[in-house]
């Protein structure tokens, strides 16, 4: 017996708690390992497992998110990564700010680690129309090949997740300094607030009981 939609709109919201509190860990206290735990929430809001969509895509089945502003050209090459937004790597005196156009990257080098030197700027479009969550995880995402889809997957199943099984798709982000950290909470900061909102306005009169 499947849990019921009441149950399922409590356990979005309880998502939604624990992914602004790790967002906070991640942006904040720069925590970045959390990025391994706001993935796992991400699996269980947006993509699903074990046959089962995501929670979003259930509890609000006319919902939508907004667009990627960049999109990787088909015509990119094989073993390189399309900067989804502007990044900014700062180490040092030595400053360097990454896009925001079609930019494409291979191998990121940064003396004493290029995760703490890394920011990402905003990577979806506010003002375009919102598509729905079924279409936002097919966009192009990194690679034409892959999408949101297949990267919030790759991260949350093998990156330590859920488990610890490397390939090809992780370690090419890494080779970029471990550009899946920043994504993953980039990605995460963007759709909370949207998702709460549109939870608010479908439900506005639940309420989540105390427990």
């Amino acid at each position: 017996m499947g849990a019921t939609l009441t149950q399922q709109i409590d356990e979005t919201l309880d998502q939604l708690d624990n992914v602004e509190s790790l967002c906070d860990l991640f942006f904040g206290r720069r925590q970045f390992t959390i990025y391994k735990n706001i993935a796992g929430s991400l699996r269980l809001l947006l993509t699903g497992s074990s046959g089962h969509v995501g929670l979003v895509e259930t509890v609000l089945p006319a919902g939508g998110l907004w667009r990627l502003r960049k999109i990787p050209d088909p015509m990119t090459p094989a073993d390189m990564l399309v900067l989804p937004a502007a990044v900014l790597v700062e180490s040092g005196d030595a400053k360097v700010r990454v896009g925001n156009g079609t930019v494409t990257v291979k191998e990121l080098n940064v003396k004493g680690g290029a995760v703490s030197a890394m920011d990402i700027g905003e990577m979806f479009e506010s003002s375009s129309p919102a598509l729905p969550i079924r279409d936002w995880l097919q966009q192009p995402f990194l690679r034409p090949t892959w999408t949101i889809r297949s990267f919030i997957s790759a991260v949350a199943n093998k990156d330590g997740g859920a488990h610890l099984d490397p390939n090809p798709t992780i370690e090419a982000m890494q080779r970029w300094g471990h550009l899946h950290w920043h994504l993953t909470a980039a990605l995460a900061r963007s759709v909370l607030p949207q998702v709460r909102e549109q939870l608010t306005a479908t439900y506005p009169s639940h309420v989540r009981p105390e427990r």
